[in-house]
Order: C-alpha cells, then sequence, then structure tokens
C-alpha cells in the first residue's frame, strides 16, 4: 500500500503545483484533515478548498520546488519541500 500512497502522493503534489484542486481532491481523502497554525483546524474536502484559497490570497505567486515524497510506514508517505512564495 506505502508505494500506491507515494504515487498517490506525487499526482496531488503535481495537482497542488498546478493549482488543479478537482484533480487534488480526486486523490485526498473525503475526510482530510487540514493542520496549520495559521488557521482553525478543520476536515473535509471543502476546507481543503477553503484553505488553499487563503493561501493563494495571502500570495502575489507561490510554488513548491525539490518535492521528496517518501514511504513512511505502511500506509503513510512523508512529503518534504521548499515552498517558495512571494509577497
Amino acid at each position: 500500500m506505502s508505494q500506491e500512497n507515494v504515487e498517490a502522493m506525487r499526482r496531488i503534489a503535481d495537482a497542488y503545483d498546478g493549482k488543479d484542486w478537482q484533480a487534488v481532491l480526486a486523490d485526498l481523502d473525503p475526510e482530510v484533515e487540514i493542520d496549520d497554525a495559521d488557521i482553525p483546524e478543520a476536515t473535509g474536502e471543502d476546507s481543503f478548498l477553503a484553505w488553499v484559497a487563503r493561501w493563494d490570497e495571502a500570495w502575489d505567486s507561490w510554488h513548491a520546488e525539490d518535492v521528496d515524497i517518501r514511504p513512511a510506514g505502511n500506509d503513510q508517505v512523508i512529503a518534504l519541500f521548499t515552498m517558495v512564495v512571494k509577497g
């Protein structure tokens, strides 16, 4: 299952960088949990879309670089990346 999750996370990362939110949602768990110190914790696809809209509004431009996705156990992955933003 771990390799399947790595592949799903790669698809999500590519779609996220391209701001293709519907493609991101296609691979996200419908009960995705958003845990960001800047916003209240929330669950679900609508919360993800609200979170990304706030992020997009906060910056003139942004993208991820050097994305490295690795298995982390049987059913988890970790994504390491540098977020480059201009505000």
